[in-house]
C-alpha cells in the first residue's frame, strides 16, 4: 500500500543562492558539514532574540536533512514513497521576523529551490514553498508564483509577526488577510499551518478568543486554532482547505473540550454559522502522529479518518519525529479497518494535494 508522508522538514544548501543582493549581506549564516548536513545557525539580527533567549536548534543530525539522495535512501527504511517537503522551521523561522524586502527575497529563493529538487524527483517528493506575510502585496505577487509553477500548497507559521508591537497577533487581526485566502480558494491551494519555533514569543490575544477559552492558559498554537474556527473564514470562502500540522493533535483533547464548552454556552463568541467542530470536518485537515494512541484516538472519534493525514517528521528527533523509522509498521498495527487506513496513508493526501 502506498505510504504518504505529509509532514517532513529540509533545508537544502542552496536555499539563498537567489537571494536578491540589495538584502543578501542580511541573511542567516548557515553552516554545513562535509556531507551536507546543516550543523549550525547564526543570525547577529535576529528580531526575536530578544524574546527568545534559548539557543537556535537544529534539532536533527541526519544528512537527509539537506541531502537529497541520503533522504531518498531514509525515504526506503521508513517504507514510505511519497514525501511533503516543507521548510526546517528552526532555520528559517527568521523569514517571519525580519524586514519585509529581505522575507521575500528568503522565501522565493528557498521556494526555487524546493522546485529544483520536486522537478528532479517527481516521484518522491511534493511540497510547501513559503510566503512572505510581512507584506500582502509581497505575499500575494509570491502566490502568484506559487500557482504559476504547479505547487498545490503554500505554508504559514500559526501566527503572524506584528513588527510595530514586536509581539505575535492572530491571523485574524491580520490587515487584508482576507485576499491571500481567496486567492487560495480561487485556486484551490491549500494553507499548511505550521509553528516556526519561536520559542517564547509574546503574543496578543484577541477578545473573542479570550471569551471562549474563558481564562484557560493557551499556546500560541492553541490561539491560533481557535482563532481560525471562530471566524468565518470557512463561511465566506467555503471551499478553502487548510492543514493543522502536528502540534494540533498535542492539544486535540484541550481545544474540543473548550469549543464544545463554549459554543454551548454562547455561540455569539463564534462568526461561523455551523458548529466550529463541523468547521474541521469540512475545511481542516490534521497531521497525526500514529504513536501517540491516546490523542490519536480522540481524533478518531470526534474527527475521524477522513480528516486524518499520515507524517513523520522526518528527520527531527522531537517527540514527533523521534518515531519515524516505526511511523508506517505502527499505522498498519494500529487495528484500523481497511477505509480509515487507506485514508491516512495515502487517499486523503492524493485527493487534497491533487497528487
Amino acid at each position: 500500500m502506498k505510504i504518504i508522508d505529509c509532514d517532513s522538514h529540509c533545508i537544502f544548501p542552496d536555499i539563498f543562492d537567489n537571494v536578491p543582493a540589495d538584502v543578501s549581506n542580511c541573511l542567516p549564516k548557515l553552516r554545513y558539514d562535509a556531507e551536507s548536513r546543516l550543523v549550525d545557525v547564526t543570525f547577529d539580527n535576529d528580531p526575536l532574540a530578544v524574546q527568545d533567549l534559548k539557543p537556535i536548534t537544529i534539532h536533527c543530525d541526519l544528512p537527509g536533512m539537506s541531502n537529497v539522495e541520503e533522504r531518498i535512501k531514509n525515504l526506503d527504511l521508513m517504507k514510505v514513497d511519497l514525501q511533503l517537503l516543507g521548510p526546517q522551521e528552526r532555520a528559517m523561522r527568521f523569514g517571519y521576523s525580519v524586514e519585509k524586502n529581505l522575507a521575500a527575497g528568503m522565501a522565493h529563493s528557498y521556494n526555487i529551490s524546493l522546485k529544483k529538487v520536486i522537478d528532479q524527483y517527481p516521484n518522491r517528493f511534493f511540497g510547501a514553498p513559503l510566503i512572505p506575510l510581512q507584506d500582502m502585496d509581497l505575499a500575494l505577487a509570491e502566490l502568484d508564483w506559487i500557482i504559476a509553477n504547479n505547487f498545490k500548497l503554500v505554508y504559514i507559521d500559526c501566527i503572524h509577526f506584528n513588527h510595530a508591537t514586536n509581539c505575535a497577533m492572530a491571523h485574524s487581526l491580520v490587515p487584508r488577510m482576507d485576499e491571500f485566502y481567496k486567492k487560495c480558494e480561487e485556486n484551490n491551494i491549500v494553507i499548511y499551518i505550521h509553528f516556526f519555533m519561536i520559542h517564547n514569543i509574546k503574543f496578543d490575544t484577541p477578545a473573542h478568543v479570550s471569551q471562549i477559552v474563558n481564562g484557560e492558559d493557551i499556546t500560541i498554537h492553541e490561539l491560533a486554532v481557535f482563532d481560525l474556527l471562530s471566524s468565518d473564514i470557512f463561511d465566506k470562502y467555503p471551499k478553502l482547505q487548510v492543514v493543522l500540522a502536528e502540534f494540533v493533535q498535542n492539544c486535540v483533547g484541550k481545544i474540543l473540550r473548550i469549543l464544545y464548552a463554549s459554543y454551548n454556552k454562547n455561540k455569539k463568541l463564534f462568526k461561523g454559522n455551523r458548529h466550529p467542530v463541523e468547521y474541521i470536518k469540512q475545511n481542516i485537515f490534521i497531521t497525526i502522529d500514529i504513536e501517540q494512541k491516546q490523542t490519536f484516538n480522540i481524533l478518531m472519534q470526534h474527527i475521524g479518518s477522513d480528516r486524518l493525514l499520515f507524517s513523520t517528521d522526518y528527520p527531527h528527533i522531537d517527540p514527533a519525529g523521534s518515531n519515524k523509522w516505526k511511523d508506517t509498521d505502527d499505522l498498519y498495527a494500529a487495528g484500523l479497518s481497511q477505509r480509515d487506513l487507506e485514508n491516512i496513508a495515502f487517499r486523503n493526501a492524493e485527493k487534497l494535494f491533487r497528487l
